[in-house]
């Protein structure tokens, strides 16, 4: 099986990615039980963000891009719960 050439920053991408389609696909199952109300303008952006360090080969700018990720992702899931 081939794997690309990741550095580690970029695996957390690859990472939050994984985690994000889970929760995504969580969310959605939610939200047509009507269990939840809909949050998903800052899962898309995290989205967005944990997928950009794939194709960026700058360590410092995929770092930050990783953390905005994570920032979006944990208030996301805060408001999926409220």
């Amino acid at each position: 099986m081939y794997f690309p050439k990741f550095n580690k920053i970029q695996w957390v991408g690859l990472v939050l990615l994984i985690i994000a389609l889970i929760i995504l696909i969580i969310q959605n199952v939610m939200f047509l039980t009507g269990a939840t109300n809909d949050s998903s303008f800052l899962f898309t952006i995290g989205l967005i963000l944990g997928g950009l360090p794939l194709f960026i080969k700058s360590d410092k700018i995929s770092i930050v891009l990783n953390l905005l990720a994570c920032i979006f992702m944990v208030a996301h899931i805060i408001l999926l719960f409220m």
